[in-house]
């Protein structure tokens, strides 16, 4: 395979600012690093990272979001994944769970085109 083919095996992420600390990045990299490899691989063949936003919420308070729109194929696909870095909750409410839930998101979308909060947890719970 030509090495400018080969797919990232992993999902990357990104930070949007300077107030995500170093100990919140890390949380979010080990709940990426602890998805499946075909998950992981998944994200990085559409293109789609992890934005850290450095708040502790997002819009509408809202912890984590996942944007999705319909193709001109009629089928459904996630644009982007952001999450907010200052996360102080527990259980499905952490950072890790939060990273995860949204990750959910965008795989259950891509495998199944279904964009359901269900499905999203269903997925974190998983992990």
């Amino acid at each position: 395979m030509n090495r400018a083919m080969k797919v990232r095996s992993h999902a990357s992420l990104m930070v949007a600012d300077r107030s995500v600390t170093v100990a919140q990045r890390d949380v979010a990299s080990k709940a990426i690093a602890a998805l499946p490899k075909a998950d992981r691989a998944l994200l990085a063949q559409h293109g789609l990272r992890v934005q850290l936003v450095g708040a502790k919420s997002l819009e509408d308070g809202m912890l984590g979001a996942t944007a999705v729109v319909r193709g001109d194929d009629g089928r459904l696909r996630p644009t982007g994944i952001r999450v907010a870095s200052r996360i102080d909750g527990v259980g499905v409410e952490s950072l890790r769970e939060v990273v995860q839930h949204e990750i959910g998101h965008a795989v259950s979308v891509l495998r199944q085109q279904d964009r359901s909060e269900d499905a999203a947890a269903a997925y974190a719970r998983r992990r």
